[in-house]
């Protein structure tokens, strides 16, 4: 290995440079063959994750195969002045990368905005995830928006695919700088071992980070940083190849084939949550690329045909796929009589991607210079962006071929048996609404303005009804109209999503919650008197932490002498079984057959003793501080169950809008039992009794 190292000062217009010749690596086929384990994993476990439970850690294969493939191509150049090393790393990158993303994101922009609801807040994450991609960035979007991987709603958009680019690009911005460090020592020793030293401490804390940060939300999935252990993995088994540790020739030649069992084990059998299932992965494979040789079995039998061409346009397949399960999630579904077209249309818009667009691009250079090809690259990333963001929002109706449904005050926009979006809180003959008086509360305050919007006045003189909570008080609105509506007392709604009332959580909350629960403390110091009610809903569980009863401990003092009574709502039960995003959507003509459908409409249940049992030390707690007189507690779940089950669904209604919140008919259902409650205040005396639901009937 020969080295050339060279400085010129600054006034001389020359910057600092290492030329090394190095050792050409060439091109192995085994990897190919790596690769399509890899995606055909990834895409068995998208159709369905029964059939490869843990076929998603196939991604985690394709970084390690990267940093190994990076590290070899850099390893077979000769290093020239920084400049010229790292513009033409990056525009080898671009030419891989750019050309058959950028054709990908706009044509599934184009037909999915056909058939994806416009306008609503997976739209919407969809198309910020598309434009984000193409800045190579999809990754910090959905991390930072909290998007669960495993969700149906990621299945619903048709970007996710790409937050794995992002990591990737985001780790090229680091890994050639410190190649280029390394290659400016003098020895070939010491040029290696600092390298490796290098990548190890790079790996070692990104792998630190990951396994302490692993279980909070979708960090360890989208975030770059912990994901940099297995890239960097690659990178030392391109540089620490084990034939060059003298092993007995048959551990040599077993350790391939027992690597490849790891991967295979831990594709199988892996859970959504193991870290461990991606360690054993990452180590797999790792060992697999160091250890392998072409005169092993293994090595031929993955270079052979049938893997070899579906791992040289696996790129191509990976960003081609999730485009056509996503689409298909919001159209025909996946079903047998589906999935063989949609294995066909991904067979062909990869073929022709890999074929036409990707190894033509890749090949040829673009222009004269680096320079140039970085220009023309920006300009296609440009037209792309343009074309999403001037088809999307107000604009997206244009494309859209489905039926467009306005979810507003109690329209639900879904069948009566199917869950529903959420639409509430809504007061009819009042300025009370959802988007002031709960969606943006956080971001405005409980400002004068915002308070007098968010509050229905009969009289100066008539008693109030203050209702309080998080999404739960905001569920209970069609219960709360009909009776205000015949009553004579004001109301005033202050509730926001996520955002329990408690004045001592030290627990992480969303922006704005804390000054907002100070905002409705101090206006209840201040406004409530004699007569007035205050209702307060709130999270099964959290909104009924020590910390939150103290909070009503603390209130309950404090308007105690003033005659104001608090009412709590008992905790309510939490359906096991989720249903698919999908049946919040509108009905289309084109889902009709869509076999996520039928399960929209499916009773669940839960067992009532499970419940009780689950929640008991909540409820003890919350009996205590029930007197009857300053604070009741109000128990609506006797319309929910019956029959020693808590029920989703009423003679063919659904209850509940999700798994935990009452829907528009669950909450009318309850509006007797709140009735009850207010009237036992003194509130809703004046109220006509209305008839009880009946409380034992089939589901």
């Amino acid at each position: 290995m020969e080295t050339i190292i060279h400085s010129r000062s600054a006034s001389q217009g020359e910057e600092f440079a290492c030329k090394t010749k190095r050792k050409q690596h060439p091109h192995r086929g085994d990897i190919d063959g790596l690769r399509a384990i890899a995606v055909l994993a990834v895409i068995t476990n998208h159709i369905d994750h029964t059939f490869l439970p843990g076929g998603f850690l196939g991604v985690d294969m394709f970084f390690v195969i990267s940093g190994f493939v990076i590290t070899s191509s850099l390893l077979a150049r000769t290093t020239e002045h920084f400049s010229e090393f790292l513009f033409g790393f990056y525009e080898r990158r671009i030419r891989r990368i750019v050309p058959a993303l950028v054709c990908c994101v706009v044509l599934t922009f184009i037909v999915a905005s056909l058939f994806i609801t416009p306008n609503t807040p997976i739209a919407n994450s969809a198309w910020q995830t598309g434009a984000w991609a193409l800045l190579g960035a999809s990754n910090i979007y959905l991390g930072i928006n909290a998007s669960d991987y495993f969700s149906s709603s990621t299945a619903l958009n048709p970007f996710t695919q790409t937050w794995s680019l992002g990591v990737e690009e985001q780790f090229y911005l680091v890994y050639p700088l410190l190649f280029f460090a390394t290659s400016c020592l003098p020895s070939k020793s010491g040029r290696e071992r600092a390298l490796l030293l290098a990548i190890g401490i790079t790996g070692a804390l990104s792998l630190t980070a990951y396994l302490l940060i692993g279980k909070q939300d979708s960090w360890p999935y989208y975030y770059s940083p912990l994901r940099f252990w297995e890239l960097a993995a690659g990178c030392m088994a391109c540089l620490l190849r084990i034939p060059a540790l003298r092993l007995p020739e048959r551990l040599r030649t077993l350790l391939p084939w027992i690597s490849l069992l790891i991967c295979l084990a831990t594709l199988q059998f892996a859970s959504n949550a193991s870290a461990f299932g991606t360690i054993l992965t990452v180590l797999g494979t790792t060992i697999l690329l160091a250890s392998n040789q072409d005169t092993d079995l293994l090595y031929k039998a993955l270079a052979c045909k049938p893997l070899r061409p579906i791992g040289l346009g696996s790129y191509s397949l990976y960003l081609w796929h999730w485009s056509v399960l996503a689409i298909a999630h919001w159209t025909v579904g996946i079903s047998s009589f589906s999935l063989p077209w949609l294995l066909l249309a991904m067979a062909i818009l990869s073929y022709i991607s890999y074929i036409w667009i990707e190894t033509p691009f890749r090949q040829a250079p673009w222009a004269g210079s680096n320079q140039g090809t970085f220009i023309i690259a920006i300009s296609a990333l440009a037209g792309a962006a343009a074309t999403l963001f001037s088809l999307r929002s107000d604009n997206s109706s244009l494309l859209y071929i489905g039926r467009i449904c306005e979810a507003d005050e109690y329209e639900t926009c879904t069948p009566p048996g199917s869950p529903h979006p959420p639409i509430t809180p809504h007061i009819s003959h009042t300025t009370i609404r959802r988007n002031p008086c709960f969606v943006k509360i956080l971001d405005t305050g409980l400002t004068k303005d915002v308070a007098q919007l968010c509050r229905a006045v009969r009289s100066e003189e008539a008693p109030t009804l203050y209702v309080i909570g998080d999404s739960f008080a905001g569920a209970l609105s069609p219960a709360i109209d009909p009776i205000y509506n015949e009553s004579e007392f004001n109301l005033a709604y202050m509730a926001a999503p996520g955002c329990h009332f408690n004045l001592f959580s030290e627990r992480k909350r969303r922006a704005g919650c804390s000054k907002f629960n100070k905002e409705r403390y101090e206006l209840l110091k201040r406004h409530a008197r004699s007569g007035d009610v205050v209702l307060v809903s709130a999270t099964s569980g959290s909104g009924y932490s020590k910390t939150s009863l103290k909070t009503l401990a603390k209130l309950r003092s404090e308007l105690a002498g003033r005659n104001v009574q608090i009412v709590v709502q008992q905790i309510m039960p939490r359906l096991k079984t989720r249903v698919p995003d999908l049946c919040f959507e509108p009905r289309q003509f084109f889902s009709s057959m869509n076999p996520l459908i039928k399960e929209c409409a499916k009773p669940s249940s839960v067992s009532l003793a499970r419940y009780l049992k689950s929640t008991k030390s909540a409820r003890t707690e919350l009996a205590k501080l029930e007197d009857g007189r300053t604070l009741l507690v109000w128990d609506p779940n006797s319309v929910i169950c019956w029959d020693s089950r808590c029920h989703s669904h009423y003679k063919g209604i659904r209850l509940f809008r999700d798994t935990h919140h009452f829907s528009v008919a669950g909450a009318q259902r309850a509006e007797a039992s709140l009735r009850s409650i207010l009237r036992r205040t003194g509130l809703a005396k004046t109220l006509r009794d209305t008839k009880q639901p009946d409380s034992h009937q089939d589901s």
